[in-house]
């Protein structure tokens, strides 16, 4: 009895042996695997920076084994602060009246003070005085002195020559708000100009018979002009007051000599400019659009220096070639020097009537304004 009771028990150390060393599932029913979920601290750290991927882990017994991925965040490149080169510009006291504009920006202190390095024009004005417009180099890490420029008079002159009789009113030129925030005028810009002259009232009547017939203008069907580019409309009848007889130019009427010329062409006005600067040896033209403005009065200071029929300003010519965006692309600096567009002839420019700030464009071999003269000298 014990013989066989030992050998169940050795039967039992067998099974339980080989149990052990095969695989279980051959001789067992498959067993249920448990997963357990596992998180590393590694991961738990990294959790945010891989989304929706974790580790696990498959348990087995007593037996566990983990597999977590690491991820490594790459450090960010931080932006290097932007280093200004400096400059020193010392500016002495200004005496009483005059005023001092440093890239269109008034000036309220003098001494020693610190610029970034660059370009800068500096306006120097005082009442009945041309403007100084200088424009200085400031280089990093020096110190530049600015010494106060002699303002020389400006003051009005009369043109008399081949029977003209023009008054040139003296403009001093400064800086100013040019434009509005409306409609084709637009941005507001600050502008710097040169001093200038103008004729203070329009050329008459008179006055442009004067040029045709001097410098010969040619007739040609009902108009008078060169080649294509026609000047101003003539033999139309009673409401046209200008007349060719005999080869020569002459008023409907004596009481239209003091009236203000109407329907010329940019064409013809420019002639009238180009006509009296061969005459006199000074350089006429038409005025610039922002010295039309700051002549009528659009320079802050409410001065109005040229004059229409009686005070409303009629519509005329400006030397410009009209650009919406020109307002815009001079002034990438903040602020622009005598600005005028020069590029094309497509339309001018043309200033007045409703309001000293409105601008209108118009073909240059339209007969739409007036016009009247600005001088250099």
């Amino acid at each position: 009895m014990k013989n066989i009771l030992l050998w169940i028990f050795v039967g039992h150390i067998l099974l339980g042996i080989i149990f052990i060393s095969s695989d279980a599932p051959k001789y067992i029913p498959k067993l249920k695997r448990s997963y357990t979920r596992t998180v590393s601290s590694e991961n738990v750290n990294s959790k945010k920076a891989v989304k929706g991927k974790s580790t696990s882990a498959k348990s087995y017994g007593n037996t566990s084994k983990t597999t977590a991925k690491k991820t490594i965040s790459k450090p960010k490149k931080v932006a290097k602060p932007k280093v200004v080169a400096k400059a020193n510009l010392e500016i002495p006291s200004l005496s009483e009246g005059m005023l001092l504009w440093i890239n269109g920006k008034k000036q309220k202190t003098s001494g020693l003070l610190e610029f970034p390095a660059g370009k800068y024009t500096l306006s120097t004005w005082k009442k009945g005085f041309k403007v100084q417009n200088q424009v200085l180099s400031l280089k990093s890490g020096q110190t530049q002195k600015w010494n106060i420029p002699t303002l020389s008079s400006h003051q009005p002159f009369k043109e008399n020559i081949a029977k003209l009789n023009l008054s040139m009113c003296a403009i001093e030129g400064g800086v100013f708000t040019m434009g509005d925030n409306r409609g084709k005028d637009t941005p507001r810009h600050q502008v710097v100009l040169d001093a200038f002259y103008a004729s203070e009232q329009y050329i008459t009547y008179h006055d442009y018979v004067v040029f045709l017939n001097d410098a010969k203008v040619p007739y040609n069907n009902s108009r008078a002009g060169i080649g294509d580019k026609n000047y101003i409309k003539v033999n139309g009848g009673s409401s046209i007051p200008l007349k060719y007889k005999y080869g020569k130019y002459s008023l409907q009427n004596e009481r239209w000599n003091n009236k203000t010329v109407q329907s010329v062409t940019w064409y013809g006005a420019k002639a009238f400019c180009d006509w009296l600067s061969q005459k006199t040896g000074k350089k006429y033209r038409l005025l610039t659009e922002a010295e039309w403005e700051f002549a009528a009065g659009g320079n802050g200071n409410a001065s109005r220096y040229i004059k229409g029929d009686g005070f409303k300003l009629q519509k005329e010519w400006c030397y410009d070639t009209y650009s919406q965006n020109f307002y815009k692309q001079s002034t990438k600096t903040g602020f622009a020097l005598n600005p005028c567009n020069l590029k094309g002839e497509n339309s001018k420019v043309i200033r007045g009537e409703n309001s000293y700030r409105e601008r209108k464009e118009s073909r240059p071999s339209r007969r739409t304004a007036t016009f009247r003269v600005a001088c250099e000298l």
